[in-house]
Order: C-alpha cells, then structure tokens, then sequence
C-alpha cells in the first residue's frame, strides 16, 4: 500500500510539472532570442515604468507587477521610461535615461525573461512608434555627447538618409529647428572657433526622425531635426515637427517619400503639442496649445479632412485611442499642471464625458485590450476602471509609477 501511494504521489507530480510547463509556454512567440528561449505573450497586462524599472502589471490582479527591465546598481540618478507595445503584442519597445540628460532607445524581445538584456538601439528621446508588421521602429534619434566626450562617437554608423532630405525638402518648422541648433552650436564655441579641439555639446540635440528594424538594423534616417513620430499606419509615419511653439503636425511614407503636412494649428502663437493616430488610421486627436499654455483637443479626419474642436478650455494630456478607433481618451485639467480628471470622446458626439471624478493627479489614460476599460495612473499608481462604472480597481500601492501602456492583445 506504501509503494502504491509512493507511486501515485510520483505520477502527480510528473502530471504537475507538464502543467506547469504547458501554462508556462502558453502564448509564447517565435520572436524571443535562443539564448533564453521564446517570449511570453502576455495578456490583459500593462507596461509601466515604475520607480524607473520596466514592470508588468496584472490587469486581472492574478499576481505582483513583474520585472522586465531593472534599475541598475549604480544608477543612482532620475530614470524615466517611455513603454510602447508593438503590435502583435510580442515586444516592448522603450526609451529610458541611461545618464545625466541622456535616454537611448531599447527593445525587449523576450518578454516573461527580465535575465536576458535588452537590445540598445541608441540615443533617442520621445516615445517610439511601432510599424504595422511590428518589425520596424520609428523614433527620434539624438546625438550622445558623452559618446563623443569619449572619442567613441566615430564608431557609431549614422543613419542613411532619405531621398527625402537629399532633395532638400526640408519644411519652414524644420528649417528653425536646425538653424536654432547651428546657431547654438556656434555660439558655444567662441573665442574657440579656430581651435582644433571639438567640444562636446552640453545636451543631446535631434538628428532626425529615424526608422530602424527591431534589432538595430537598416537605420534610415527620414527627416532631419526636431520631428517626434505619433504613428504609423499602412500609408505614412506621421510626426510632429518643429521646435517648441512653431510644431506642426506632418506625414512622410516610411521610403522617405512625399513628405506633406497634415494639421498647422490656426491663431496667432498656437501650435501643436501632443498628437495621437488612431489604429484604424483613419483619424488623429491633436492637442492645440496656446501662448498662455492652456490646450484644447482637435480630432482631425485624415480622409475627410474635417477637423472637430472636443474641448473648449482648460488643458489637456495624455490622448489614448481605444482598440477601435472610435473613442479617444484623455486628461482634462483647469489648467496645465494642476489635478484634473480622465475624461472619454466618442467619434461623432457632442461633449466628451467624465470616466473618474475630479482633483486627482491623474495621467496617462490607457485603453484595454477588449476596449471596455481605461487604466490610468492616480497619484503614482496605476488604476483599471470599467467604462460605465464608477468604481476602479487599484493594481499598485507603490506611489511610483509613472507612463503606463496596456498590451494589445
């Protein structure tokens, strides 16, 4: 009787270890490196930068956030990190401080596997867009002064560029931003100017709007200058280009060709901020900023043309499409800086409509995969809220998170 129940027990727990394997390697892609095997593709989940490291949180509250990229022992300085999921779910793109003034662009591919290091694409700023076919990457790259401070900035190959900047297509708020930076640059040098010893600058400054594969490969870059991508859809990057103040939003093909814009903001000293493309590519939720920083929200038709003022006052931030393209969420402040509250538009409708109550420090609304439930992050943590419902589920208690995306799948 003892050798049969020691027997029993030996089968359970070979029954045990198979499911445990099965429910580990449920859902994994064919995208991970082979060093540590394949990546999980994680459902009903949120990326978020918490305290500086790269987490995963549970929307389904199943268990704690989980690591995907830690702090470093040495870094003892401020990180922010930018989140971004590519398409199919599989990959995590992120621009994250790496030192001083500095943030680089990284990849993680093998996601569920925080040992494995991610990818270094190189210096950049801004959130990255993804392609449609989640293999490529659009971003704004930068100089890296502490490369160059180092001698080492020689060995890094600058992107390709386009047929776009060979013909000198380059428009007005482009031109400004480049010249600004020449100016600066010179200004710098002085008395020094005829000194052979280069000098590096004291901040990273744009080279361009650069398109790369997933792993560094084909750097290209499009435009020159100031020009933040917001998306890319079957037919065009769209970007905002210009300095702080003359922004406006523009669209390129991802070839380099036909660079046009898309939305110039009218009044004296208005401008565009942030910008949004939906997922159907069919619209683009602007924010409007005036001299006295106040904003308002613009949805612009990108086949129509037509374009819908949303909001009337205050100002706005954060602006996230629901997987359908037919709502847009985002938070509406009485003024920029102060508490606000999250806030939902739907395509076609009258006023936007209030998803949480007002005087919290809200940011970065987040639209759910199913596209029946916004997370944001309240105070430093991060919050799921059902449309319709009142009431939110708190995920964190840390009071550290910062810019969250929820996965699509």
């Amino acid at each position: 009787m003892e050798l049969r129940g020691k027997w029993i027990r030996c089968v359970v727990l070979a029954l045990g270890g198979v499911i445990a394997l099965a429910v580990g390697t449920a859902g994994c892609g064919s995208g991970g490196k082979a060093s540590v095997g394949p990546g999980v593709i994680f459902n009903n989940v949120i990326a978020a930068d918490l305290g500086g490291e790269l987490k995963i949180a549970f929307a389904d509250y199943s268990r704690a956030p989980a690591m995907e990229h830690p702090r470093e022992a040495e870094e003892n300085f401020m990180i922010t990190l930018h989140p971004v999921w590519s398409p199919d779910g599989e990959k995590l793109a992120f621009t994250r401080t790496v030192e001083g003034e500095e943030e680089a662009l990284f990849v993680r591919e093998s996601l569920g596997h925080p040992e494995a290091e991610a990818e270094e694409i190189g210096p950049a700023t801004g959130k990255p867009v993804w392609s449609p076919a989640s293999d490529r990457i659009a971003y704004l790259a930068m100089t890296s002064p502490a490369a160059e401070a180092e001698g080492e900035g020689g060995e890094e190959k600058a992107p390709e560029a386009s047929e776009a900047d060979d013909a000198g297509g380059l428009d007005e708020a482009q031109a400004s931003s480049e010249g600004s930076a020449e100016s600066e640059a010179s200004e710098s040098s002085g008395e020094g100017g005829g000194s052979e010893e280069k000098k590096a600058p004291e901040e990273p400054e744009p080279v361009g709007l650069t398109v790369v594969g997933d792993d560094g490969s084909n750097p290209r870059l499009l435009v020159r200058g100031e020009a933040d991508p917001i998306g890319w859809s079957d037919e065009a990057i769209y970007y905002v280009a210009g300095i702080y103040g003359m922004r406006s939003l523009r669209a390129i093909n991802a070839d380099g060709k036909k660079d046009r814009g898309v939305y110039a903001a009218s009044g004296s000293g208005r401008f565009v901020g942030e910008a949004a493309l939906s997922p159907d590519g069919d619209r683009v939720a602007i924010e409007v900023v005036s001299p006295d920083e106040s904003s308002v929200l613009v949805v612009k038709e990108l086949r129509g043309g037509r374009a819908v003022q949303v909001t009337r006052s205050g100002s706005i931030a954060g602006l996230s499409w629901s997987p359908n393209g037919k709502e847009v969420a985002f938070v509406l402040a009485p003024s920029a800086g102060s508490p606000g509250r999250v806030m939902r538009w739907a395509v076609g409708s009258g006023a936007a409509v209030p998803v949480t109550a007002e005087g919290g420090k809200y940011r970065c609304p987040s639209w759910t995969s199913e596209g029946n439930a916004l997370a944001y992050v309240k105070d430093g943590d991060i919050y799921v809220q059902r449309i319709g419902s009142k009431k939110a589920d708190r995920l964190t208690k840390s009071g550290d998170a910062a810019d969250i995306a929820c996965s699509p799948k």
